[in-house]
């Protein structure tokens, strides 16, 4: 009976990086269908209690009366592993790109300087900032072609509705 030699190590070494990247790629096509319905563009329609949350990120009132009558375009979209968000509005434009999960830095419109993360929870996309002592998570939801993005900051919550454009 002959006996079987096992193979060398390099093929063992390589088996195992490519079921490493085939696993890998299973993730982000996972990842990419669960980001399918946020990625479109999106007008805001409607905002519930906007003006209280600005206060409370720490606006002053000039900047806040402005951002209450802003009606933000916001564009989202995916480019490999990162998640892109575009926001333009007749006043000034913003994008931010990170991948899921992980957390990078970001700068908001109003010149904030954030620690930020984006993630999937369910089929809700989150985006959690934090800077200083405070913390800000905006959660966007797909509803048919209505984008419900629910602000929350230290008990302050706003509501605003996009509709698909």
């Amino acid at each position: 009976m002959k006996t079987l030699t096992p193979p060398p190590s390099w093929c063992i070494n390589n088996t195992f990086t490519l079921v490493q990247n085939i696993q890998s790629l299973k993730q982000i096509q996972s990842r990419t269908w669960e980001m399918e319905a946020f990625c479109a563009s999106w007008k805001l329609v409607g905002s519930e209690n906007f003006h209280e949350y600005l206060t409370a990120v720490g606006l002053d009132e000039e900047m806040v009366q402005v951002g209450n009558v802003l009606k933000p375009k916001v564009t989202i979209s995916q480019e490999g592993d990162k998640v892109v968000l575009k926001t333009v509005t007749s006043v000034s434009s913003k994008e931010i790109s990170g991948k899921l999960d992980e957390e990078f830095d970001d700068t908001t419109l109003d010149e904030r300087i954030c620690k930020s993360v984006l993630y999937l929870d369910g089929d809700k996309l989150v985006y959690v900032q934090k800077w200083d002592d405070k913390q800000s998570t905006a959660t966007r939801e797909v509803k048919g072609d209505q984008m419900i993005t629910t602000l929350e900051l230290n008990g302050v919550v706003a509501v605003l509705t996009y509709e698909r454009v």
